[in-house]
């Protein structure tokens, strides 16, 4: 589990800073808007308050779990609203990473 959160923590800290380097490029009058994953965010942020385990290593493993998902389901979103193709490959490099992260996860607690 430390390779992976580790792992994790590399993929994350590289992902966000090509979203914050996309952000910076695109910046200008788009404060105030509502946030259309308002929802999605909440959703996932109760799953993974209510994953448990019997250590913090399967806890762990378990909010991930539920974290990734909710970044695919962010991510399906976007591909159905986003137009700028950049932010599109991103979307769709995130589905693609965080399957495989889950299937990983699901993997080492055992199925």
């Amino acid at each position: 589990m430390h390779d992976m959160a580790q792992k994790t923590m590399d993929m994350q800290t590289k992902d966000r800073a090509e979203l914050d380097k996309w952000v910076q490029a695109h910046a200008g009058g788009q404060g105030g808007q509502a946030n259309p994953f308002a929802e999605m965010e909440a959703t996932m942020s109760q799953k993974m308050m209510a994953a448990t385990g019997a250590d913090a290593d399967q806890t762990w493993a378990r909010k991930m779990i539920e974290h990734h998902q909710g970044s695919i389901d962010m991510s399906k979103r976007v591909l159905q609203d986003a137009k700028d193709p950049e932010i599109r490959r991103m979307a769709q490099k995130t589905i693609d990473m965080q399957t495989k992260e889950i299937a990983e996860l699901q993997s080492k607690l055992g199925g």
